[in-house]
């Protein structure tokens, strides 16, 4: 298998066990103010998710759910505060996170010049 591939699997058997023991989501303190600085669209929130458990982000509307997934989803960024997803930071380590979650917009688009795989 050579050095690499010995490598490679080292580091999937890491990120297994990582995957395993950490909470699925973890928020801490997060805050959200849109860049003219009038609008605060979340504030301070905090909560964690575990791994298989099931969750609900319910309130009204401009409540800042929407935003609070954008920013998770790592399609936004924060102002304050962290998010953790199966312990990875979305700021230090999206990368790794974008290959572990998807998201659906609640307005479901759907682009014709593109294929399956694209």
């Amino acid at each position: 298998m050579g050095e690499f591939g010995i490598q490679q699997e080292n580091e999937q058997k890491i990120n297994i066990a990582k995957l395993k023991k950490k909470n699925a989501l973890n928020i801490k303190i997060l805050t959200k103010i849109y860049e003219d600085g009038n609008v605060v669209a979340v504030d301070d929130v905090s909560f964690c998710v575990k791994k298989g458990e099931i969750f609900s982000l319910l309130g009204p509307n401009g409540a800042g759910k929407t935003t609070l997934i954008s920013i998770a989803a790592t399609a936004m960024n924060l102002t304050s505060g962290s998010v953790e997803i199966f312990g990875y930071n979305i700021q230090t380590e999206y990368k790794k996170i974008r290959k572990l979650i998807g998201i659906c917009p609640q307005d479901l688009v759907f682009y014709g010049g593109l294929t399956v795989y694209e």
